[in-house]
C-alpha cells in the first residue's frame, strides 16, 4: 500500500514541483537582502527614473554597459524598496524561479515529458556553481536575466513561434552581453534540424523564417549599442577585453567545464549507477536535444571563454545547455529503467537533495558575509563623521588576512557605495588600495580626518584619530 501510495505521489509532477521549490526558497531566501556589495552600489546609483527621459538616459549605458533592461529593474527596485537590499534579493529569487519555469518551456517544447522538462530545471537550478552567486550577489540579476529571456526565446523559437521568439532574444541582449550568441545557436540548430528533415522538393521549412526572426533582433540591438556609448572590445577595462591567446582559452575552459558539467554529470552517473541500465537508446528527440544544448553551451561561452576576468555567473546562461543535455541522457536512462525502480530512485533523489541543504547553505555563508560586512561598515562611516558637512576625510584601514574583508565587500567601489548611502558627502579611501585600484583610476589615498579599522571583523574608529575639520 505504502509503495503504491509513493508511487503515485512521484509521478505527480505539482508534488515534485512543490517540494523542488521549497528546497530553493530553503537554500536562498534566508540568505538574500543582508546587503550591498561591490557592482551593487555602481548600478543603483546610476539606475533611476522619474520621467520619460530618465528611461531614454537608462538607454546610454550608464554604467559603461549597454545592459539596460538590468538598469530598468534597479530603477524599479529602487522605486519600491528604496535602499532595502531585502526586496533586490527577493526580486533576484523571483528571477531564479522564473529562468526554472522557462527551463520547464523549453525542455517540454523539446518533446520532454513534463517529469523530465522539471528534472532539466532542477539540475540547472541546483548547480553548485554559478546559481547563489546570481541569486545572493545582487548584480548578479544581470545573469538570471539574460537566462530568463534567452530560455524564453528558445523554447518559443523551437515550438514555431518566431515573433515572441525574436522579442525575448530582444530583450536577452539588453539583458547581458551573451545573449548575443544565442540566435546562432538558434539559427545553427535550425539548420541541422531543417536538414534531417528535408522535404522531398529539398526545400527547407524552417530556415528561411528562422533567418529573419533571429536577424532582426540582433541587427536592432546592434544599432541601440552602437548610439549608446557603451564599452566596446577595444574601451572596455582590461579585464574585460578579449584575450584570445591559447593558455587564456585552456585555463578557463577547464574552469568553466568543472563550474558547469560537474554537477549534472555527477547527478547522470548516480542515476546510471541506481538503474544498472547498460546500454541506452536515443529517440530523435534525445538527438536533437542533445544538439542543442551541445550548441548552447559552446554559444553560452564564446565571448566569455576569452575574457581575463573569470566569474561563476558567466556559467548561469550556458549550464542550461548542459541540462537539456543531461536530461537526454536520464530520459533514455528511465526508458530503460525497470518501472518498479524509478518510485525509489525519485524519492532517493529527493531525501539525497535534502540532505544537501546544508551544503547549499554553507556555500552562500561567504556571499551574506561580505553583504553584512558591508552594511556594518557603511553604518559605521554614518556614525564616524556625523557632523562632517561633506567635508571629511575618510580612510579606512583593511585587514586581508581575514574573511571576508573590505576588499571583498567592496572592491574598487567603495566610494561609490559611500556616495549612495552616506549624506552628507564624505571621501573615503581603503588601504591597502583595493584590487584594481590603479585599473579604476584610484588614488593617492588623501590624509585622514577619520580613520577607521577592520578588526576581527569589524569596523571600529581608531581612538587617536584627528578630529574632522
Amino acid at each position: 500500500m505504502a509503495h503504491r501510495v509513493i508511487g503515485q505521489l512521484t509521478q505527480r509532477t505539482e508534488v515534485l514541483s512543490a517540494l523542488l521549490a521549497t528546497a530553493l526558497v530553503s537554500i536562498y531566501v534566508p540568505s538574500v537582502g543582508h546587503g550591498f556589495v561591490k557592482d551593487d552600489f555602481v548600478w543603483i546609483a546610476r539606475s533611476h527614473f522619474e520621467s520619460a527621459a530618465d528611461v531614454s538616459r537608462l538607454f546610454q549605458a550608464p554604467t559603461g554597459f549597454f545592459r539596460p533592461l538590468v538598469s530598468i529593474s534597479f530603477a524599479l527596485n529602487q522605486a519600491v524598496s528604496g535602499l532595502d537590499p531585502l526586496g533586490y534579493g527577493l526580486v533576484n529569487v523571483a528571477l531564479l524561479f522564473g529562468c526554472c519555469l522557462a527551463i520547464v518551456l523549453l525542455a517540454q517544447a523539446l518533446s520532454f515529458s513534463r517529469p523530465a522538462a522539471l528534472f532539466c530545471a532542477a539540475l540547472w537550478a541546483f548547480n553548485f556553481h554559478g546559481i547563489n552567486a546570481a541569486v545572493l550577489w545582487i548584480s548578479g540579476r544581470t545573469a538570471l536575466l539574460v537566462t530568463l529571456f534567452a530560455v524564453l526565446g528558445a523554447a518559443h523559437f523551437v515550438r514555431g513561434r518566431y515573433g515572441l521568439a525574436s522579442g525575448f532574444l530582444f530583450l536577452a541582449m539588453l539583458s547581458k552581453e551573451e545573449g548575443l550568441a544565442i540566435p546562432g545557436v538558434l539559427l545553427v540548430w535550425s539548420a541541422i534540424a531543417d536538414r534531417r528533415e528535408a522535404r522531398p522538393d529539398g526545400q527547407n521549412r524552417r530556415l528561411a523564417p528562422s533567418l529573419v526572426a533571429l536577424s532582426i533582433p540582433v541587427l536592432v540591438y546592434l544599432l541601440l549599442r552602437m548610439s549608446s556609448g557603451a564599452f566596446t572590445p577595444a574601451t572596455a577595462p582590461p579585464y574585460y577585453q578579449l584575450s584570445f591567446t591559447a593558455d587564456r582559452l585552456l585555463s578557463n575552459f577547464l574552469a568553466y567545464a568543472d563550474r558547469s558539467m560537474t554537477f549534472s554529470t555527477a547527478i547522470v552517473l548516480l542515476l546510471t549507477a541506481f538503474a544498472t541500465v547498460r546500454r541506452l537508446r536515443f529517440l530523435p528527440a534525445d538527438r536533437s536535444s542533445l544538439l542543442l544544448g551541445m550548441l548552447w553551451l559552446v554559444g553560452g561561452f564564446a565571448l566569455t571563454i576569452f575574457l581575463p576576468a573569470r566569474s561563476s555567473l558567466y556559467v548561469c546562461l550556458p549550464s542550461v545547455g548542459v541540462a537539456v543535455m543531461a536530461t537526454a541522457f536520464a530520459a533514455a536512462i528511465w526508458r530503460e529503467m525497470p518501472v518498479s525502480r524509478r518510485p525509489a530512485t525519485v524519492v532517493t533523489g529527493l531525501i539525497l537533495l535534502f540532505l544537501l541543504l546544508p551544503v547549499y547553505r554553507g556555500r552562500n555563508s561567504r556571499l551574506v558575509s561580505e553583504a553584512e560586512l558591508s552594511r556594518a561598515t557603511l553604518t559605521a562611516i554614518e556614525l564616524a563623521a556625523p557632523a562632517s558637512r561633506g567635508r571629511t576625510l575618510l580612510v579606512i584601514k583593511d585587514d586581508r588576512a581575514t574573511r571576508p574583508s573590505l576588499n571583498d565587500a567592496f572592491g574598487t567601489t567603495l566610494q561609490d557605495a559611500v556616495d549612495l548611502v552616506i549624506n552628507p558627502r564624505v571621501r573615503a579611501w581603503m588601504i591597502p588600495p583595493p584590487t584594481g585600484a590603479d585599473l579604476a583610476g584610484i588614488g593617492p589615498p588623501p590624509a585622514a580626518d577619520v580613520a577607521l579599522e577592520l578588526k576581527s571583523g569589524v569596523v571600529e574608529l581608531v581612538s587617536d584619530a584627528a578630529p574632522p575639520k
